[in-house]
């Protein structure tokens, strides 16, 4: 089903699903969406770096810093792959916000690297302090003030 669907089931009825894909910029991007595996849509070429089949269709792209206009307490980020770039799209966001926890074990190249390096720097560079933990899929990083 879909995410709406979950919700209904769940009895959610305080969660807003919206339409976007969360980004750095505004815009129209193609996600990439894995015929071998439905739950891995991906802004990023990850699924292509493992061969998969993928089929791209066109999404719509915000930036996390527009929906959030208050303090924070606690971000929780697993895009897959995609997490540098909402990070990047919520610089002045993540000013306000007073811990994070990242899923950052996607491959971000060809090469095999992983993207928790990258977000444990930005993170740091907004006063984060950082740590990493070896996750059941794979790396997270966690972030405090």
């Amino acid at each position: 089903g879909t995410l709406e669907d979950n919700m209904s089931r769940l009895k959610f009825s305080d969660v807003e699903v919206l339409p976007f894909a969360i980004s750095d910029t505004e815009g129209e991007v193609e996600f990439l969406v894995s015929e071998d595996d439905t739950m891995a849509g991906s802004l990023t070429q990850r699924r292509k770096f493992r061969g998969e089949n993928i089929q791209p269709i066109k999404v719509q792209t915000r930036r996390l810093r527009e929906y959030l206009n208050e303090p924070i307490d606690f971000i929780k980020m697993d895009i897959e792959g995609s997490e540098c770039f909402a990070l990047q799209g919520a610089s002045h966001t993540l000013n306000t916000a007073d811990a994070i926890a990242v899923a950052a074990y996607h491959r971000i190249n060809n090469d095999g690297d992983k993207s928790f390096r990258h977000v444990m720097s930005m993170l740091e560079s907004k006063g984060f302090i950082t740590i990493l933990e070896q996750g059941h899929d794979g790396e997270l990083v966690y972030g405090n003030r």
